[in-house]
């Protein structure tokens, strides 16, 4: 057995203070969107120029040529955060020693029940279903994403500091634990609305089950 299936994900309450708060919007599906946040005011700036193409075609040169310095802006935000973890966008070629979200046990059970979670949304297919447009299935669908991705990276992060002494990388593991623990709560409080039938409408009963699943991995992560 690969010792990566003995990897186990810490969560935290705890948010590192070095960690600046427009950060948190990378990760929420509901973010600041202020014009004054790094990372929203990028996000508004490509919208607006977006908008300004479609709405007035005289200008489109202008225009493309300002959503395209926006959208560089936002792209090296994202290099930013890879080079603060070590991690080279630019480098070509995949390095085959990094593991894959499946290469662990956490990752692979939970994209299990995330494959539960789409199947329920692919049978929602009036536009009506009221689950897909309240909150909890919004928050639902989003974090059904965001907690893999975040485990797969904190997993990576113990792989990594076996062999490194990294300041940084210590940090975001930090900051991804606290992200885990947050994630954690929406989840098991969206599961909790949608197993009701008023919210989750004729799938309330598989929600239920649903919870019950991810309580079990919950369980598993918080050991």
């Amino acid at each position: 057995m690969n010792n990566r299936e003995n990897f186990k994900v810490i969560v935290s309450k705890i948010r590192p203070k070095e960690i600046p708060l427009w950060e948190d919007c990378q990760w929420k599906r509901d973010a600041c969107n202020k014009d004054s946040c790094p990372f929203c005011g990028k996000i508004n700036k490509l919208t607006e120029s977006r908008l300004k193409t479609v709405e007035n075609k005289k200008e489109n040169k202008a225009n493309f040529e300002e959503l395209g310095k926006t959208f560089d802006d936002v792209v090296n935000l994202f290099r930013s955060d890879a080079k603060r973890l070590g991690i080279d966008l630019d480098a070509g070629t995949f390095d085959e020693s990094i593991p894959f979200p499946e290469d662990y046990s956490i990752c692979r059970k939970l994209i299990n029940w995330q494959q539960g979670i789409y199947d329920i949304a692919s049978e929602s297919d009036d536009i009506f279903d009221i689950w897909l447009h309240s909150d909890a299935g919004k928050n639902l669908l989003w974090y059904s994403n965001t907690i893999i991705s975040k485990t797969y990276r904190q997993l990576l992060s113990i792989d990594r500091m076996r062999t490194e002494k990294n300041l940084t990388l210590k940090l975001d593991f930090k900051y991804t634990a606290y992200i885990l623990n947050e994630v954690i709560k929406i989840i098991d409080d969206s599961l909790e609305k949608l197993s009701q039938s008023k919210t989750g409408g004729n799938h309330s009963v598989k929600f239920k089950i649903a919870q019950i699943c991810f309580r079990k991995i919950r369980d598993d992560i918080k050991k």
